[in-house]
């Protein structure tokens, strides 16, 4: 299955990415980053291994907002 990085309009969309077999899926298209961020950070703080699922954001231009494997885990890495 291909999935679609770019959110819909006005919206921030949440990826989740298998490390191991690169994967990809969609968890979810939220209203806003700051809701998007607060669930993406709820999944990543549960990665135990580096083989975990990663939990990435985009924006509705398709551009990568955030990543786990970049900007460390846990909630408040980046400013809201």
């Amino acid at each position: 299955m291909f999935v679609v990085f770019k959110a819909p309009s006005g919206k921030t969309r949440i990826i989740g990415v298998d490390p191991l077999d690169r994967s990809d899926y969609l968890v979810g298209d939220y209203d806003n980053s700051r809701e998007a961020f607060l669930v993406a950070d709820k999944h990543n703080v549960r990665r135990n291994y580096p083989a975990d699922i990663v939990y990435c954001t985009y924006n509705d231009k398709g551009e990568l907002v955030r990543d786990e494997r970049i900007t460390g885990v846990g909630p408040g890495v980046l400013p809201y």
